[in-house]
């Protein structure tokens, strides 16, 4: 076993939840690009997305107590056993995740993000090494645009943040490389976008809720990982973004 929380919970004896959060809480003060100090700026971002991967990966564990990466490369437990009931788990089609009168621009939508979660996990979902196309991100704004005029509830704010994420991902991403914190937003837009192509190549619930949960957490307008006049719009941006993002994928929010 290589995860370091999955380590860290059972020397304590205590595999939950809260237990791993507490934990991740507290790696981060020493590794995130923003705070951390040992390592400097660009290795401590680097640490960073290392420790991010073992976090999801330890979450699926707990949540549904398989194995991820066995999951992935067809290592199953045993026909039967409990571990095998709950890995075989699987999340309703893509589209029947909304209302039957799902549009045909929406679902335009979103197979474009299904194909750009396809580009970037060929990337591993490094911002640093890859950034979307500019001609792609044009098409899948006006896929965007066209979408979620016909989306209840979503307003004009909704497609602003993205076309002002995904734009600057893809047209500004050498400057906003000088910027770890906000580099590391990017991964995690990336790796929700990865999971939702495997979702919708497989249909299972692990990367359903996995593709939930980095878009949660980049929704949550409380938390600041970058402090900079330069890039406060695009910082500002990604909570309405990645809300919007869950709302035009058909991905309703875990409470």
């Amino acid at each position: 076993m290589t995860n370091r929380f999955l380590r860290a919970m059972d020397r304590r004896g205590e595999r939950s939840v809260a237990t791993l959060k507490r934990l991740y809480r507290a790696a981060c003060k020493h590794v995130h690009p923003d705070t951390g100090q040992q390592y400097g700026r660009a290795g401590a971002s680097e640490t960073f997305i290392a420790l991010r991967l073992d976090y999801e990966e330890a979450l699926i564990i707990l949540e549904y107590g398989v194995d991820y990466q066995a999951e992935r490369t067809g290592s199953v437990p045993p026909s039967g056993s409990p571990v095998a009931a709950r890995s075989q788990t699987r999340a309703p089609n893509p589209s029947r995740l909304s209302r039957p009168s799902i549009s045909t621009d929406l679902i335009a939508f979103r197979d474009a993000c299904t194909r750009l979660g396809a580009l970037a996990g060929h990337a591993r979902c490094d911002p640093y090494e890859w950034n979307p196309a500019p001609e792609f991100m044009i098409e899948l704004l006006r896929k965007a645009d066209e979408a979620l005029t016909r989306l209840d509830g979503q307003t004009v704010d909704g497609a602003s943040a993205l076309s002002t994420v995904f734009s600057a991902l893809s047209g500004d991403a050498v400057r906003l490389r000088r910027y770890p914190g906000l580099m590391t937003r990017a991964y995690m837009l990336y790796k929700a976008l990865y999971h939702w192509h495997e979702f919708s190549s497989r249909g299972s619930a692990t990367d359903l809720d996995a593709c939930r949960t980095t878009l949660e957490e980049l929704a949550d307008p409380t938390v600041a990982l970058v402090h900079s006049e330069a890039v406060a719009e695009v910082v500002a941006a990604f909570p309405t973004a990645a809300a919007t993002l869950m709302a035009a994928l058909g991905i309703n929010p875990r409470h």
